[in-house]
């Protein structure tokens, strides 16, 4: 889904950056000091192989013609 797709969808309410959907999170929690997760640098490294591997695969079989 696009943001535009989902919040047509009504799946959000509304279409935004990451530091406003924290900062809603921080408030509707009443959290004065959060501690926000961050990925380390293997686990955003082998999200981004596996993104770019599957895209790769995606290309490759739509590229392919039926000979039927």
């Amino acid at each position: 889904f696009s943001a535009k797709r989902a919040k047509d969808a009504g799946l959000i309410d509304r279409v935004g950056v990451k530091s406003q959907a924290k900062a809603e999170v921080q408030k509707l929690a009443k959290v004065t000091d959060p501690s926000w997760k961050e990925k380390d640098k293997l686990e955003s490294f082998m999200e981004q192989f596996a993104t770019k591997g599957m895209m790769q695969l995606q290309n490759y079989f739509y590229g392919l013609k039926s000979t039927f």
